[in-house]
């Protein structure tokens, strides 16, 4: 036999063992199969016993229900909410762009709005997703994160904490909101002042 037929062959099977495994529920004839190549499967006719004679108590068999925590939607893209997917996306070709990722937000939004002499790392590469998320939020503005929070994810806290014109303590500094004094895209003072 060559060595291709071999490879093919033991592919195959464990193609063939995989399907097997990947069953949810183990059937007399798939256990005695797999209890030749794996150690450790059930036996459908212990579980099936076990079952049977186990008492039926709802807390324990059920145990406690485990839910993710609810998100509460604070911001949508419109044209998300309004389920205008080809806006953004290629209808034809399931989840594409239209156009490139960084230039994709600039189909709607205007470009010239983004545009200053000083302009944020993200905006300077049209990385809106850095920010934003592109369909909806738990935080205005399709934020990413709560203000402060976003900001510290690139600058670091030592540096924002140790400036003088900064009143709060590095503790405090993610129940501060950046935005309240600071421009977040583009602005003509180079450290994004609204107030020079």
């Amino acid at each position: 036999m060559s060595m291709r037929l071999v490879v093919i062959i033991t592919r195959v099977l464990l193609l063939f063992l995989v399907l097997m495994t990947i069953q949810c529920s183990i059937t007399e004839k798939r256990y005695k199969v797999l209890k030749v190549f794996f150690d450790g499967v059930p036996d459908p006719k212990a579980k099936a016993e076990e079952e049977e004679t186990a008492p039926h108590t709802p807390e324990k068999a059920a145990g406690p229900v485990q839910r993710p925590p609810v998100k509460v939607i604070k911001s949508s893209h419109p044209d998300f909410a309004n389920r205008e997917c080809n806006k953004c996306h290629n209808k034809s070709a399931s989840n594409f762009l239209k156009t490139q990722k960084d230039k994709v937000c600039f189909i709607c939004h205007d470009s010239s709005d983004f545009k200053g002499e000083f302009a944020h790392g993200p905006v300077a590469v049209s990385d809106c997703l850095a920010c934003h998320f592109p369909h909806e939020s738990e935080y205005e503005s399709l934020l990413r994160q709560k203000d402060a929070r976003l900001c510290l994810e690139c600058h670091l806290g030592e540096d924002v904490a140790r400036n003088p014109l900064h009143k709060f303590k590095y503790a405090d500094m993610e129940k501060e909101t950046c935005t309240r004094c600071h421009f977040p895209h583009v602005s003509e003072s180079r450290f994004f002042l609204k107030t020079n």
